[in-house]
């Protein structure tokens, strides 16, 4: 091996292991796509709702969601027993705990004029 050889291993080898310095590639990197020439965006079609082309909206929806399934991209479980009951009863506690936090906060509904059936079981 000559001199300018282990030259150029030294200086290479400094460069890749220098902490202080960005890693360098070994083989400088070439474009691999063609830049794309820019151009004003394209519509190829006229914009339409479903309904105005003949089709349900409802299909394409029902269409997607059995596609949706069958890729596995949506996961569909049947509702838990009891679960809108529990659902009703956690909503009624959030409406229970705002209407009391308006009361204390302005000393009560009555610039509201609520009827007494409405707030009567909040």
């Amino acid at each position: 091996m000559n001199f300018s050889t282990a030259s150029r291993t030294f200086q290479l080898l400094t460069r890749i292991l220098d902490p202080r310095t960005a890693t360098e590639p070994f083989v400088p990197a070439a474009a691999e796509k063609l830049p794309l020439p820019l151009r004003p965006p394209q519509q190829p079609f006229p914009r339409a709702a479903p309904e105005s082309q003949g089709i349900s909206s409802r299909h394409i929806r029902k269409f997607l969601e059995e596609l949706a399934r069958e890729q596995g991209v949506l996961e569909f479980r049947d509702p838990m027993e009891g679960g809108l009951e529990k659902l009703k009863k956690a909503s009624l506690g959030k409406k229970r705990t705002g209407v009391k936090a308006l009361r204390d906060l302005t000393g009560g509904l009555g610039y509201l004029e609520p009827s007494a059936a409405l707030f009567e079981d909040l």
